[in-house]
């Protein structure tokens, strides 16, 4: 659990920035049409970590893109893949739900963990989930942000503290706060 504020886990990273490209691209207190969404317009830096999923017909979550930092983490090419085949068993079902709340909710998302393949622990990081509706209004994408925090030690124990598992909401004051000029 974390005592920080949305914003607080945004704040002096790319997911601050990724999330300040979102709010510009809001249609009032609705989400982004996905045609907002518009890399050549997007901070440079933060191009290697974003991703975009597409909720399929089949209820299931295609990445669409996924930036190279993001490749290089996962050792594959997520493009074209399902997140619930990307992820481990054990943390399918709750990364699924995730995606899915940030859909029905239309709120952003900031949550934190490890990556994880079997008893092996790669390394922690802090997600970002944005809402993105289709051309008919109907919530499918999910974009958004993973940074990640650095590396475990040779005990497998996190070596630092910023990768508990925790999950905040932004709030009605998050979404309202004006964008961070970049540094």
């Amino acid at each position: 659990m974390t005592s920080m504020s949305f914003l607080e886990h945004l704040d002096g990273t790319g997911l601050r920035d990724c999330f300040d490209f979102w709010v510009a691209r809001r249609d009032g207190r609705r989400p982004p049409q996905k045609k907002e969404i518009n890399p050549s317009q997007m901070p440079h830096p933060i191009m290697p970590n974003l991703f975009l999923y597409e909720l399929t017909p089949e209820n299931r979550f295609r990445c669409r893109l996924a930036g190279s930092a993001i490749r290089q983490a996962f050792g594959v090419e997520p493009t074209g893949r399902y997140l619930d085949d990307l992820v481990h068993l054990t943390s399918a079902v709750n990364r699924t739900a995730l995606f899915r709340a940030v859909l029905e909710k239309e709120l952003p998302l900031v949550y934190g963990g490890k990556l994880a393949e079997g008893e092996k622990l790669w390394m922690p990081f802090k997600r970002l989930l944005l809402p993105v509706v289709d051309e008919h209004q109907q919530g499918r994408f999910v974009f958004g942000m993973v940074i990640f925090l650095g590396a475990f030690n040779e005990n497998n124990s996190p070596s630092t503290e910023l990768s508990n598992e925790f999950e905040v909401w932004a709030s009605a004051d998050d979404l309202a706060a004006r964008p961070v000029a970049p540094n």
